[in-house]
């Protein structure tokens, strides 16, 4: 099958498709087994590929860039290349399960197409389950996959599958090359190679031997870089995200929390001992966003999830902040606000903060969110029923959501507050804020689905929640409602909500 390749040194994309029309196959089938109108839909699909294929996969055209292989494939349901880049968006997304049943039918639409088998192989290698990497690269090979990063990749997996600590030269020689600027290098060492006890972030003696292979690895990588490209006027270096993963068990907040701590503690001990420039290594904990067992509750299945990751990136330090970028894409801007979420019980006097475990009544119970910018960003908040109702809650009709630095904002409204219909379950509310507009990625559905659909590709992303030290779980009512005081009094049981691009906060709570 026809490759793509970039300007210049850039090596070859293997395993995107290119912008082409569409192959015999599939148009075939559009025409011979379908009506013209199909084969319409069928050219309307190629329209959208070619503009996908035009964008990055930055944060701020990834979604849009989504919302057009989806289409695509909708409209035209054997488009192959669509299902392959749909899945490539997927897991750059690290929607993992995603991607896998992307490519799977990509497989199974056109099975002697080489690019699918090396996207699956590249999917399983980043998720530590080099066997089935291995096995997936070596059936793109047969295919006509024989580029030598290939070839690579397949000894590497193999190399690692054999089991034990991963040496230094292998973890290099995963993080040194890559198919193209747009993809996403990483190597997963599981929690048996860097074990933490449980609820704890401390590194235990039998994680240095995996770790020093690391320390060595990433040494020897960065003392051979040179900075990639200017941006404006700042250099952009090679860097490398230290991400942390749970399993599912606990909420959200605690399992961002431990996660982070966790990889912040790996990246001291890489700091200390072979002396890596600490703005080199970015430590980012996604918590249980990126599960790679997300059904199972046996052992085997939370130790999968458990794993710490080493990613290629490269990072700019501007306005005295150092800030990331994916490969091929802009510098990320960081996104900071206050934020918080609360209910006051019927009858009771005090505010509370929601969480997980709070039980709030139809029509009694109130609940109520306050949120503050740091910064001019874009804010939707989204609640979704048990049933899967969703109510966009902001920005209301006609309303813009754009919002501003310093600014207080209230839902419904100060001194007011949301009531719970009749549907029980669980409820969740979304807060998604990013450094750009929604509307030119999602134009043509529903705001609310726009919204939900952003929340299903950000909320896969690295946030960090803080909360003040001694921080508070309920004030008196009096303190809030009809207080003009009220943000200061709600100040101890804010969070610190911060994250680079776009990302989700979810607050859960029990609806009985």
């Amino acid at each position: 099958m026809e490759r793509r390749y970039g300007g210049g040194a850039e090596p070859p994309v293997k395993r995107r498709f290119p912008r082409r029309a569409l192959t015999l196959l599939v148009l075939g089938v559009a025409l011979g087994l379908a009506s013209p109108l199909a084969a319409a839909d069928c050219d309307q699909a190629r329209n959208l590929f070619r503009q996908a294929l035009d964008l990055d996969f930055g944060v701020e055209n990834i979604l849009k860039k989504e919302q057009l292989y989806r289409r695509a494939v909708e409209l035209c349901p054997t488009y192959v290349e669509a299902h392959n880049n749909l899945g490539d968006v997927y897991e750059h997304q690290g929607r993992f399960d995603e991607a896998i049943a992307q490519y799977k039918e990509a497989v199974r639409l056109k099975p002697e197409a080489p690019e699918p088998y090396l996207g699956l192989g590249d999917v399983y290698f980043k998720t530590n389950r080099h066997e089935e990497a291995r096995r997936w690269y070596e059936e793109g090979r047969k295919r006509g996959g024989q580029d030598p990063e290939t070839a690579r990749r397949s000894k590497l997996a193999a190399d690692i599958s054999r089991g034990g600590v991963i040496k230094a030269d292998t973890i290099r020689a995963a993080l040194e090359k890559t198919r193209g600027r747009a993809e996403v290098v990483s190597i997963t060492i599981g929690q048996g190679l860097i074990p933490f006890d449980y609820d704890k972030a401390e590194l235990k003696p039998e994680a240095k031997p995996q770790l020093d292979e690391v320390g060595k690895a990433l040494k020897a990588l960065l003392e051979g870089s040179r900075d990639i490209v200017t941006v404006g006027t700042a250099p952009s270096s090679l860097a490398f995200e230290i991400a942390g993963h749970t399993d599912v068990r606990g909420s959200d907040v605690y399992n961002l929390d431990l996660s982070r701590r966790r990889v912040e503690a790996v990246v001291a001990y890489l700091v200390q001992h072979f002396a890596i420039p600490r703005a080199r290594l970015i430590p980012r904990g996604y918590g249980k966003r990126r599960v790679l067992c997300p059904g199972g509750a046996d052992e085997g299945c939370h130790a999968l999830n458990r794993r710490v990751e080493i990613v290629r990136t490269e990072s700019v330090r501007e306005g005295g902040e150092v800030r990331t970028r994916s490969a091929g894409a802009k510098v990320e801007k960081s996104v900071k606000i206050e934020a918080g979420f609360f209910y006051l019980a019927q009858g009771r006097d005090i505010v509370q903060v929601l969480t997980e475990d709070s039980r709030l009544r139809s029509r009694q119970d109130k609940y109520f969110v306050f949120f503050r910018p740091r910064q001019d960003c874009y804010v939707h908040i989204l609640q979704e029923d048990g049933a899967g109702k969703l109510d966009l809650l902001f920005p209301q009709a006609g309303g813009s959501a754009k919002v501003l630095a310093g600014r207080d904002y209230w839902l419904p409204a100060f001194g007011r507050a949301f009531t719970l219909d009749d549907v029980k379950g669980e409820e969740k509310l979304y807060l998604l804020a990013s450094a750009h507009s929604l509307e030119t990625a999602l134009a043509g559905l529903p705001l609310a689905q726009q919204v939900r659909s952003a929340v299903a590709a950000y909320r896969t992303r690295a946030l960090q929640i803080v909360r003040p030290e001694g921080a508070l779980e309920a004030v008196p009512a009096a303190q809030v409602t009809g207080s003009p005081q009220a943000p200061q009094k709600l100040k101890p049981l804010l969070e610190q909500l911060s994250g680079e691009g776009a990302w989700v906060r979810v607050a859960a709570f029990q609806h009985e």
